[in-house]
């Protein structure tokens, strides 16, 4: 679970930030352990130092603080800060308390949040997964003239009810509008791979296509690496299959 302390220890003027990334790699692996190995040591250092900074910019530099960052990060999605999914975090940060104070109440509200998502021992999470993998292994047919939104809200509520209760319908149809730039951005215009993108940042953060944690994700649809970008859509799926 979440972790949080009182240490005031200030990362970036310690001569123990090298020690402290360590650590974060260490703390990141016994949180998701296979999303770590799939990074590799080179990757997980990547990410835990991008994720370092980004408590900076919200200005967590103590031990504590930045520690419980890292790990929301993981748990929750590197753009957790700024998530409609998870408004609470956006409004502690900007608050102008110490940032101790922030991290506390940071804390208390994520371990609500995760405790009511995830279930007893992860398993609302854990049902959740493997519905997902079967709606992307049926590849569900989109271009019917269906209201993709509302298809979506109906799959999301099927997919992950306990989620969806908790976030709510507006924060949904926030990320759904999101999913649809996201989606054009990346040369993906059909209405099923516009519902991939929305599942996708859905099950693991609104942030996932930058977030260094899911670095197979920006790397599925890079422009450098798929030069037929009609392509670019069922590469994704294909990846996510073989993740999720």
């Amino acid at each position: 679970m979440l972790r949080i302390s009182g240490d005031q220890v200030d990362v970036f003027r310690s001569a123990t930030l090298a020690k402290f990334e360590e650590q974060m790699m260490e703390r990141c692996a016994e949180l998701g352990p296979l999303r770590c190995a799939a990074l590799g040591v080179a990757g997980l250092r990547a990410a835990v130092r991008a994720t370092i900074r980004r408590a900076a910019d919200h200005g967590f530099t103590f031990r504590g603080p930045v520690r419980l960052f890292v790990e929301l990060s993981l748990l929750l999605g590197a753009g957790f800060d700024r998530d409609e999914m998870v408004p609470f975090a956006a409004q502690i940060l900007a608050e102008d308390g110490s940032q101790t104070d922030r991290a506390d109440e940071l804390y208390a509200h994520a371990v609500a949040f995760i405790k009511e998502v995830s279930g007893p021992g992860g398993r609302h999470e854990h049902d959740a997964w493997v519905r997902l993998r079967g709606l992307l292994a049926a590849e569900p047919a989109w271009g019917d003239g269906r209201d993709v939104a509302a298809s979506l809200l109906t799959t999301m509520a099927a997919v992950y009810p306990e989620k969806v209760a908790r976030v709510g319908e507006p924060a949904l149809r926030g990320l759904i509008g999101a999913a649809e730039r996201e989606a054009a951005a990346h040369d993906m215009h059909a209405a099923e791979d516009v519902a991939l993108v929305a599942s996708l940042m859905f099950a693991v953060g609104a942030g996932c296509f930058t977030d260094p944690f899911h670095a197979w994700i920006a790397a599925s649809v890079d422009r450098g690496r798929i030069a037929d970008r009609t392509l670019v859509g069922k590469l994704l799926r294909r990846e996510a299959m073989g993740r999720f």
